[in-house]
C-alpha cells in the first residue's frame, strides 16, 4: 500500500473543495492516485466536517444556555458572552 505524504493530501482536499471543487476522476488523472483512495480521503474529511460542526452545534447551545441564565439573572456578565460570541444571544430578556 502506497503512502502519501501530508503536503500531497491538503492539496488533493484544496482540489476537492469549493470554489474550485474537480471531480475525484480528474483528480485520478491529475495525480495518479487511484479513485478508491480518493474516495476514501473524501469520506474522512467529510466525517471530520461532520463531527466538528456537530460539536460546534452543542457549543452555541452551551453558550446560549448561559447567556439566557446571565440575562434573566440581570448579570453584567452577558455584555461580555455576547460581545466575544456574537451568534449568541437567541433569547429575550427580562
Amino acid at each position: 500500500m502506497r503512502r502519501y505524504s501530508e503536503e500531497i493530501k491538503a492539496d488533493v482536499r484544496r482540489q476537492m473543495s469549493p470554489p474550485n471543487r474537480q471531480s475525484v476522476a480528474r483528480i485520478s488523472e491529475e495525480t495518479g492516485i487511484h479513485v478508491a483512495t480518493l474516495y476514501v480521503w473524501r469520506k474522512g474529511w467529510r466525517r471530520c466536517l461532520s463531527a466538528l460542526l456537530s460539536a460546534r452545534g452543542a457549543w452555541v447551545e452551551h453558550l446560549n444556555a448561559v447567556y439566557c441564565a446571565l440575562l434573566f439573572m440581570g448579570h453584567e456578565s452577558r455584555k461580555s458572552v455576547a460581545f466575544q460570541y456574537p451568534f449568541v444571544g437567541g433569547c429575550a430578556g427580562p
